[in-house]
């Protein structure tokens, strides 16, 4: 019994991720120490490997502070092949060249996408997987996936799934953004409802987080 329970545990650890964010978005952690600096915000930066004094943009190291904490929680570390970068572009790329089983691309799917794709696609998406959206510079947008560079984009952002509907909206939890709005240059951590859509072509992909029993 006990050994199950385990098991069930470690299997839940993205969802632990989600329930980590969802946290700290209902004790509306804020950026209440000047730009991307605040008691809980600080340690969402260590936590995820980064450095507070830097005062950089923190929604990426949200993601990996929760998935790291869920990590914790379950006995598990987050697979070494998933980008721990800052950059959600490198988060998404690196990661899909090192474990492309862990990076489901959306980048296909558009407004003419038949609706069985779009609902088949949301379908595989799961609760603590990162949304990962950028957009293309001028001039680079028929740039293949696996040809583009981080200097052909413009700053992205990225937040944990929450829950996902048949018609490809998504709700998500993030950091560094708004209640409102989409924005990448918030104040807190907020949850989105039906704010992305896969079908939007800045949302280029998804990072799944994979863990493995710590030896």
């Amino acid at each position: 019994m006990i050994r199950t329970a385990f098991s069930d545990l470690h299997s839940n650890a993205p969802l632990l991720a989600t329930l980590t964010m969802h946290s700290w978005a209902l004790e509306r952690v804020r950026e209440s120490d000047g730009k991307n600096r605040g008691p809980v915000v600080d340690a969402i930066h260590e936590i995820a490997g980064g450095d507070d004094e830097d005062a950089a943009a923190w929604c990426a190291r949200a993601v990996q502070a929760a998935w790291r904490i869920a990590g914790w929680a379950t006995g598990q570390a987050l697979d070494p092949r998933i980008s721990r970068s800052g950059s959600v572009f490198y988060m998404l790329h690196t990661t899909h060249r090192r474990l492309p089983s862990s990076a489901l691309r959306c980048d296909h799917i558009g407004a003419y996408t038949p609706d069985h794709a779009v609902e088949a696609f949301t379908r595989s998406l799961r609760p603590g997987d990162a949304l990962i959206r950028y957009s293309m510079r001028s001039g680079f947008d028929s740039v293949a996936f696996d040809e583009r560079k981080r200097s052909m984009t413009h700053k992205g952002h990225t937040e944990i799934v929450l829950a996902t509907y048949a018609d490809g909206c998504v709700d998500t939890i993030g950091g560094n953004t708004r209640g409102d709005t989409d924005s990448r240059d918030g104040d807190g951590v907020y949850v989105h409802r039906r704010l992305y859509s896969v079908r939007d072509p800045r949302v280029v992909g998804f990072v799944r987080p994979v863990f493995a029993p710590l030896q």
